[in-house]
């Protein structure tokens, strides 16, 4: 029995060694070769919308094009937005290196977890039409959640980081750990993302203290689904997108004629196209692109009192206190 086990002991060993060495091969590849410098001479652009401005954007736009180069960036915008209207944009740099394609200020960035925002818009959306209770149990809305210590979370607490959710470095659901990484899984839906996470532990009762995590707010995005019953990507396109004109507010994943070319960094000025990724694990926290310029309109949106009532807003805008009496 002993000698059989030593086998299969063994032979895992060899299994996963060899794993290892198939996995490493292609990342060592990756990061050894097709590696270029960063253009020391790229495009530049700017649009005034105020002359009043003329001025500080031109300012704006000097330090614009010094931070392009001494962050070694790609490509860069900035959309300026003041009371109700943008007054200025400015690019510089390539949305893609090899074809020499200019930066503009229609050119659409992926956003990393600035989609938060753009999903508590939606959610705030939803808050103002009587859809969603932000102290309710999500429960009433989701009520087929994976886990069941999910279900007396509220979306108040979702959404400032209280509900006790582990954030990807304590995430002990060892598959959705792997999947997490890779980036490689597409996920046709919200709700089939919850699985990276479900077996995960709580790092502490809901509303007992703050810990920042994406998988917050990616469980906000099923309960909105279900709260109005739309899909989240659908529902965010209907009630942020639409109604702002933001035409390049998207799921990262989405084709769009403006992308930009994705492209990994090395610290000596070089680089070279970003490996494919999926983000449709992460729609709602991490997953989205827009211009610079759509975000800003997004920006200005929360302080038009038609599209989100005064009330909601400052819900939204108020630092929320744990259960002991602590703000956050």
């Amino acid at each position: 029995m002993k000698q059989i086990l030593r086998i299969i002991v063994k032979r895992l060993l060899s299994f996963i060694l060899v794993g290892l060495v198939l996995l490493t091969i292609p990342v060592v590849w990756y990061f050894s070769v097709g590696w270029q410098s960063l253009p020391q001479q790229v495009p530049s652009t700017q649009q005034l919308y105020s002359p009043a401005f003329r001025r500080a954007a031109d300012e704006a736009f000097t330090a614009l094009k010094q931070a392009q180069q001494q962050q070694s960036f790609p490509a860069l915008t900035v959309s300026v937005a003041y009371q109700g209207q943008v007054l200025w944009t400015g690019g510089a740099g390539y949305a893609d290196v090899e074809a020499k394609i200019a930066v503009n200020s229609e050119s659409q960035f992926r956003i990393g977890s600035s989609s938060k925002a753009v999903t508590a818009t939606a959610i705030a959306r939803a808050v103002a039409k009587g859809q969603l209770n932000l102290d309710a149990p999500i429960s009433r809305y989701q009520p087929n959640l994976p886990n069941s210590l999910w279900e007396q979370f509220t979306m108040r607490q979702l959404l400032s980081h209280t509900a006790g959710l582990p954030g990807y470095d304590e995430n002990t659901d060892l598959l959705g750990v792997w999947h997490t990484l890779l980036k490689q899984k597409h996920f046709s839906d919200v709700d089939e993302a919850l699985h990276l996470f479900d077996q995960a532990e709580l790092q502490y009762p809901p509303g007992q203290n703050f810990l920042y995590s994406s998988f917050d707010v990616n469980i906000a995005s099923s309960v909105l689904q279900h709260a109005t019953q739309r899909p989240f990507l659908s529902y965010l396109a209907a009630e942020v997108t639409m109604p702002l004109q933001l035409t390049s507010l998207k799921a990262a994943d989405e084709p769009y004629l403006h992308q930009v070319q994705f492209y990994q960094q090395q610290s000596n000025k070089r680089i070279k196209a970003h490996w494919p990724v999926d983000l449709s694990q992460k729609w709602a926290s991490g997953g989205l692109a827009a211009s610079s310029k759509d975000l800003a309109k997004l920006g200005m949106a929360w302080l038009d009192p038609e599209f989100i009532p005064k009330a909601v807003q400052q819900q939204f805008w108020t630092k929320q206190a744990l259960s002991n009496g602590k703000m956050n």
